[in-house]
């Protein structure tokens, strides 16, 4: 009675009710559908765990959504990146490539940088997972910037180009601006960053 926790529900169970996939502007890899429980009785063997842990369990969801979330917005970065050198290396029309112009070399070269600690700083999560489900949150808040950062950067060089070979950079842009808000914003979790100065 002074707790809560969460319980296993079939899709096939009597009563469930999944609707149609809902249409949203990005992260096509993560479908999206409404779900009603409609008189749905459970068995006491379809509680998460056999204990009303709800709080601890809600925490480590959350925890393990955020690690998703992470993963997924390196894989963006690492996608517009993939995609903008591919563009970088091609010859165009006046003869020559964007990826011999020594100022691009330095761009993609300082985004490869960026994308090698995002990826050291997210394989990083094994040793604090445990201890600390806040630096699972900064992981996720670094990926997101690091996504934003780099499909930006991707955008403004190949931006006006980019119509001749079809390639839809601002989706990757939009897809890391849907991730950033997804699990706990980016905002919220800046907030609970800066509390520990407020107190001093």
């Amino acid at each position: 009675p002074d707790s809560y926790g969460f319980f296993i529900v079939e899709t096939s169970a009597s009563g469930v009710l999944i609707g149609e996939q809902i249409e949203k502007q990005g992260l096509l890899g993560l479908p999206l559908s409404s779900v009603t429980l409609d008189k749905v009785n459970l068995p006491e063997t379809a509680l998460l765990g056999g204990v009303l842990a709800g709080n601890e369990q809600f925490n480590n969801i959350i925890k393990n959504m955020q690690l998703g979330l992470s993963a997924v917005a390196l894989g963006v970065a690492e996608g517009a990146f993939n995609k903008g050198l591919e563009f970088a290396r091609v010859k165009r029309g006046f003869g020559k490539r964007l990826m011999d112009v020594e100022v691009h070399q330095y761009k993609f070269a300082d985004l490869y940088n960026k994308l090698s600690a995002a990826d050291a700083y997210f394989s990083s999560y094994p040793n604090q997972i445990e201890e600390d489900s806040k630096s699972v949150s900064r992981i996720k808040l670094y990926m997101t910037k690091v996504a934003l950062e780099v499909t930006d950067e991707i955008l403004r060089l190949i931006g006006p180009l980019q119509k001749f070979d079809h390639v839809n950079i601002k989706r990757y842009f939009k897809d890391a601006e849907i991730i950033e808000n997804y699990g706990r914003s980016g905002n919220s979790i800046r907030k609970e960053i800066a509390e520990r100065w407020l107190k001093e």
